[in-house]
């Protein structure tokens, strides 16, 4: 789960010179004489307030610089943060020609609350070794006021902003490798024009045929001019590109890139070599496409999309009366589409935990509904995750940390959008993403009275929008650009729900009911054929335009979310008319698609769209014209408002799918609709549980198959056993090990898993048993197999605990800290685990404030096991062992392990407990067993259910078939898919016992 953005040494180098040579012409060009130095950073702005992005802005030159494509490392500890920032110092005067200039480093923003910011930097001279030293320490105070506008600046101030911003973009060669002759005089245009137009992209796919170039050549084709050597690409003699860039800014290496090699065919192989050629707004866009097309060595070639977000963009017309909304607390209008999918009652079955991906426009990531943690570090319960968030809206290219919705953008003194002349404009409108999440996993006990579809679900947000000046107003735009990066990157680190608010209108001229398997090679449809390979479910908004299908709801592996009134009719501002439209004909954004003629795309699940309540950001509006925003709904900056569009359905359908698939996470996605040898999936589930299935209705074009009962759906994926809903099931804690980082690694997750499997740093590997029925992770097909499944602890999936006189659960937080090494500490320093990481579980709210205070990352749940009780060991669940947490110091690593291990483990050196003085004892688990006897005489021992989930769910732990059926139980009732039947209802008589689970009235 570490992001791997650092340099090759060869790409280093290559910077390097490209950095000098651009330093060398604007030295000779402002002809300035001056030593080398380093200014003393300073954090920016002066004031911070809470949630504000902050910066490090440090001046350097001459024998001094920094590179500001290489982002800044932040590692926080407590209210303690260190800023390691790469650079360059060079001893020989022939080599001292950088320019006097200001490098600008985003570092996130942060809550009210008193900061020590330690700013380091680190370098290697050329001959020399690896040095990190400390270039100034600061306090720093973000108070908790609303943000103030900043001051005017004069012309020549601007002046010297705009320089900075040109040697800072000069140096960030991974977006634009623009000539050098020409890059002074852009850098000087914006004082004399409001905009240059911007380049367009086209997406291309590198061969791998003899001969052909790698993307490596492409990108760097442009770093000098001329351009050393013949063109990499015939397209690019007939018609030159401005720039070319990757289209994955997180670039395999290591065990990854060497797997990817041996699978050069895959889905994720295929799009490591994509590559972004830009061309100028004045280039002919279609020649260059049909060139690079008949080009010889590229397998394909897409334009980008211009995808948008889909909520509503409507003309000026009321939101509908408010009486329909009900009331909530302090006259907060009800979550009526909450409501609608049974939330309420699914939550009395389980809440949920799964990790939801999201592509969109960032948060509020101080939401006190969002938020995990106080200015003081208290835990808040909020389900935001910032360690597997990222902004890759500013792309391609570019990334950080801050996906925070509401950014400064720096523009020239005569910009319509700045007309006071500052240095940096706010976003004017926002509240797009921060909508969304609180659909997914609005923290319920924030008391706010808003609440999410899924109670415990990780918000992975991966912000896809970047600002741009129209109309006078700063707003976020989608980038087309970093869509299928997010969403790539997101399936790569975790996510098991993938949740797209956003598409784009397909040609009405085109026949086809799905693009992707007409374009098989489109980097959104690999981007999307990735996800589905990885096991992640993926949900997108059907569209707002009362028409067919959008892209990528159209696709047959994505649930296509439509969206309800308040009266559960399908949305429809204008019905049979456009009066009620923006701008007719040209946006008819008024209502939700569907499809539109048998044999075209299907719909496939519902949620509401009119007037859905959910946070909002602070004080901002998204869309003043569809009411969309703060002001709307509630008393304007309470964070709380109405948002209205099918970008509002698909995330309440993602947080339903979050509750299913933590009940089981090795379900499959599955189909809606089965056909032969199919199996049934978390799709299924939905499509068969959906209100309108319960009545009997079939699909229908405008509905689908309807809005989900998430509780039936919730109870179908828990099973049945002696024909009641069982309360929990048990699921692997898969266990992972890197002996490059020493570090020990649990989670429940198969995404998750992965996402460990393919790091590239740390090269986890699989340790435990092998999982009963569970052979593979998810894995393209034809593509080399990963390591296999492996767990000894076998851990719960809900909150409920099975038999009432059982210990109560507690959930297992998984936490994480990386590269915490000493300063100074470096790859080629003796004993200096420069790979450091440590995973660890915690079950208290005193122990995650703790290890956020010591700098760990809180992440998402990953099951529950029984907590400790008294007495011993009457108290523990049959077949349940003790689960320790211990550390070896040695290693600054944190082990989970059974009451049955702990002797080898503590042979080892796990013997510390964390934090000092804890109990070592988290709760109770179950171990690997699956002693059923043989099916058949000399078979095999076990019947693919391990006896902890027999012992949960209520099957016989000593017979293969519990009921006498002849059907085995784990043919009824699958440990890794969904239940197709009851074990313990056959006719035979040999009935499970009545009071294994049911009994004193349990239900």
């Amino acid at each position: 789960m570490r992001w791997v953005g650092s340099l090759s040494i060869k790409e280093t180098k290559m910077e390097r010179v490209y950095f000098k040579g651009v330093a060398a012409f604007i030295f000779a060009l402002y002809v300035q004489i001056a030593h080398g130095f380093v200014d003393p950073p300073v954090i920016l702005p002066v004031d911070p307030v809470a949630g504000q992005a902050l910066s490090v802005s440090v001046r350097s030159g001459i024998c001094d610089g920094f590179f500001s494509n290489e982002p800044a490392q932040v590692i926080r500890t407590g209210n303690s943060v260190r800023v390691v920032l790469e650079g360059v110092h060079e001893e020989d005067p022939l080599h001292c020609i950088m320019p006097d200039y200001t490098s600008v480093y985003p570092i996130g923003s942060f809550e009210a609350g008193s900061y020590t910011f330690q700013i380091d930097r680190h370098y290697v001279p050329f001959g020399g070794t690896s040095t990190t030293e400390t270039l100034r320490t600061l306090q720093v105070v973000v108070a908790g006021t609303p943000n103030v506008p900043l001051p005017a600046i004069g012309p020549m101030a601007a002046l010297a902003v705009v320089l900075a911003l040109f040697f800072a973009a000069a140096f960030r060669l991974r977006r634009h490798h623009v000539s050098l002759i020409v890059m002074p005089f852009l850098a000087l245009l914006p004082l004399f024009s409001n905009a240059q137009e911007p380049d367009r992209y086209i997406k291309v796919l590198v061969s791998i045929e003899p001969g052909a170039p790698t993307a490596y050549d492409l990108v760097h084709y442009l770093d000098f001019s001329p351009p050393a050597g013949p063109p990499p690409l015939e397209a690019f003699s007939a018609i030159p590109p401005a720039g070319v860039s990757y289209l994955l800014p997180l670039r395999a290496s290591g065990d990854f890139l060497a797997y990817l090699e041996a699978n050069p065919e895959s889905v994720r192989a295929r799009l490591e070599r994509y590559v972004l050629v830009a061309y100028t707004a004045q280039t002919d866009y279609e020649a260059a496409l049909q060139s690079l097309r008949s080009d010889p060595y590229v397998m394909a070639a897409y334009p980008s999309l211009e995808v948008e977000f889909s909520s509503a963009s409507l003309i000026d017309f009321g939101i509908e009366d408010q009486a329909h909304l009900g009331s909530g607390l302090q006259g907060i209008p009800a979550q009526y589409g909450w409501d609608s999918l049974n939330i309420g009652a699914a939550w009395e079955l389980a809440g949920g935990y799964a990790m939801i991906g999201s592509a969109d426009s960032g948060l509020a990531v101080a939401h006190p509904a969002l938020r995990q943690f106080s200015a003081t570090g208290q835990y808040l319960g909020g389900n935001f995750i910032p360690a597997s968030s990222l902004d890759l809206g500013d792309g391609p290219g570019f990334y950080d940390a801050d996906v925070n919705e509401v950014t400064p953008m720096p523009l020239p003194v005569n910009s319509p959008c700045n007309p006071n002349g500052l240095p940096a404009v706010e976003t004017s409108r926002a509240g797009h993403g921060s909508h969304v999440a609180g659909l997914q996993a609005a923290n319920g006990a924030s008391g706010l009275g808003v609440k999410g579809t899924c109670k415990h679900c990780g918000i992975a947000m991966w912000k896809i929008a970047r600002n741009q000046c129209i109309g006078g107003l700063v707003l976020p735009r989608a980038n087309s650009d970093v869509l299928e990066p997010a969403l790539i990157h997101m399936t790569d680190t975790g996510s098991q729900v993938v949740n797209l608010s956003l598409g784009v209108q397909r040609s009405p001229q085109s026949p086809e009911t799905e693009w992707c398997p007409t374009h098989l090679n489109d980097p959104w449809c690999l981007g999307l054929a990735h996800a589905e390979f990885r096991g992640a479910v993926i949900v997108a908004s059907s569209g707002n335009h009362r028409d067919r299908l959008q892209f990528p709801a159209m696709e047959s592996s994505v649930i296509a979310a439509g969206g309800f009134e308040s009266n559960h009719a399908l949305w429809d501002d204008s019905p049979g008319s456009t009066t009620f439209c923006p701008n007719p004909p040209s946006s008819l954004e008024c209502g939700s698609n569907y499809t539109k003629n048998l044999g075209e795309a299907r719909q496939e699940l519902m949620a509401s769209a009119k007037s859905a309540f959910s946070t909002v950001y602070p004080g901002k509006d998204y869309s003043i014209v569809s009411e969309c925003g703060d002001s709307f709904g509630t008393p304007m900056s309470d964070g709380l408002g109405l948002c209205t569009g099918t970008s509002m359905s698909a995330p309440q359908i993602a947080g339903v799918v979050g509750i299913l698939r933590s009940i089981n996470p090795l379900v499959i996605a599955g189909k809606p609709v089965l056909q032969f040898g199919d199996v049934v999936g978390i799709r299924t589930v939905l499509a068969q549980t959906t209100v309108e299935a319960q009545n009997g209705q079939p699909w229908t074009q405008t509905f689908g198959h309807g809005q989900p009962d998430a509780a039936a759906a919730a109870a179908r994926m828990l099973g049945k056993v002696q024909e009641r809903t069982v309360k929990n099931r048990a699921t692997p804690l898969f266990r992972m090990y890197s002996a490059n980082s020493k570090d020990h690694a649990d989670t429940t997750s198969p995404q998750g898993t992965l996402a460990l499997l393919i790091n590239q740093e740390s090269a986890y590997q699989p340790q435990g048993s092998f999982v009963p029925g569970y052979a593979n992770f998810p894995t393209e097909p034809g593509t080399t197999p990963l390591a296999a499944p492996r767990a000894s602890i076998y851990v719960l999936t809900t909150e409920y605990k099975p038999r009432p006189e059982w210990p109560a659960l507690v959930p297992l937080y998984q936490m994480d800290r990386s590269r915490n090494y000493p300063i100074g500490c470096t790859p080629q320093t003796p004993g200096c685990n420069t790979a450091n990481r440590d995973f660890i579980l915690v079950t208290t709210t005193a122990n995650i404030e703790q290890a956020y205070a010591d700098g760990y990352k809180l992440r998402n749940i990953q099951g529950y096991i029984y907590q400790p009780c008294t007495v011993e060991p009457a108290c523990i669940p049959p077949g349940a062992e003790k689960v320790y947490r211990a550390c070896k110091v040695a290693d600054d690593d944190c082990a989970t392990f059974l009451e049955s291990e702990r002797t080898t483990f503590e042979a080892v050196g796990y013997t510390a407990a964390y934090p000092s003085g804890s109990n070592k004892v988290l709760g109770y688990a179950y171990p690997y067993a699956d002693n059923d006897p043989p099916r058949f005489p000399g078979g095999p021992v076990g019947d693919g259910m391990v006896d902890g989930f027999e012992r949960v769910i209520g099957t016989k732990i000593d017979s293969w078939d519990s009921d006498g059926d002849v059907i085995g139980d784990a043919e009824e009732f699958s440990m890794v898919g969904v239940a197709v039947s009851d074990p313990c209802s056959g006719t035979s008589g040999r009935n499970c016992p009545a009071d294994v689970i049911f009994q004193n009235g349990f239900q």
